[in-house]
């Protein structure tokens, strides 16, 4: 199997496709297939193979069943016992994995499979198990299961899951927080956001609204430490939520275009981080001008940009 995988990052067209075709075939017993993925990405000793097998898993988890016709996903024809060996190792590499490129994308083959069986109840390890690594004290951990909640957002801000959110606000609070790591920061502010997205009504979406502060230091910390691609990844989510959700922003709306002019007319930062920040300022105009033109001195400072 480690040469199938090779094969299938090779340069070789011929050989890549003749790869594909043996890999595409292995779906038809998804048990062998699943095994041998996650044993090659727990001890292969070779980067790009781990990353090659994480790839695969990530896509192989979301995938139907060749030539389904009830749309019935592939993980679903795991055997009981390798589907729990297969959840298991899956967090096993998440905590062992000590490539961040390759966590990431394992972190997103748990995200996939959480959207499978958190709700159906079928994986009750998992939400304690991201809990646990917020608390862990392993920066690494934090920001993989921080890229979790962000997959699994949709699925944790259902109506039926209201009993989680107090601890779903706590867990966001400490991780915008953290002072140790811009990677958890950027993570939890990405997660939040997606989960925001995800309520339905705004009584729903009120508590959230204290950590705008919070959410926005983000930024600061980001451009303090001088990581601008973070910082620029973090104004992308107040992109999105002005276009999408400008009354949550509402209550700290002066805070957030205070920040963000403050940004946009910063000459020493690179022009595409500038560039954001009057993005999300113009984006905020057209998605809820009458909040804006409350915003004294607005158009004065942002005519001249």
């Amino acid at each position: 199997f480690d040469q199938i995988v090779r094969a299938l990052m090779s340069t070789n067209n011929e050989e890549r496709g003749a790869a594909e075709t043996t890999f595409n075939t292995a779906k038809e017993q998804p048990d062998q297939l699943f095994l041998c993925l996650i044993t090659l990405l727990r001890n292969s000793g070779d980067i790009q193979v781990r990353s090659m097998c994480a790839v695969l898993l990530r896509k192989t988890v979301a995938q139907q069943v060749p030539k389904s016709t009830d749309g019935s996903k592939l993980i679903s024809k795991l055997s009981p016992p390798v589907l729990a060996h297969f959840k298991s190792e899956l967090l096993r590499a998440l905590e062992q994995e000590p490539e961040r490129s390759i966590r990431r994308k394992v972190a997103d083959a748990a995200g996939q499979l959480g959207q499978e069986t958190v709700r159906a109840g079928t994986w009750p390890e998992l939400l304690p198990f991201m809990l646990q690594c917020t608390t862990s004290g392993s920066a690494a951990l934090h920001e993989a299961s921080l890229q979790i909640f962000a997959d699994l957002a949709d699925t944790l801000a259902a109506a039926d899951m209201s009993a989680h959110h107090p601890v779903l606000k706590d867990v966001f609070q400490r991780s915008l927080a953290d002072a140790s790591s811009n990677g958890v920061r950027v993570a939890a502010l990405q997660a939040l956001t997606s989960f925001i997205l995800g309520l339905d009504t705004a009584a729903e979406r009120a508590p959230f609204t204290e950590l705008i502060p919070l959410m926005l230091s983000v930024i600061s910390a980001a451009l303090n430490s001088g990581a601008e691609e973070e910082a620029r990844d973090s104004l992308e989510t107040f992109v999105e939520l002005a276009e999408t959700m400008p009354g949550f922003l509402k209550k700290h709306a002066a805070q957030l275009v205070q920040a963000l002019l403050a940004i946009a007319s910063a000459a020493q930062l690179d022009e595409n981080t500038r560039h954001l920040a009057f993005e999300c300022m113009l984006t905020l105009s057209e998605s809820a001008p009458k909040m804006v033109r409350k915003l004294d001195g607005f158009a004065a400072a942002v005519i001249p940009l």
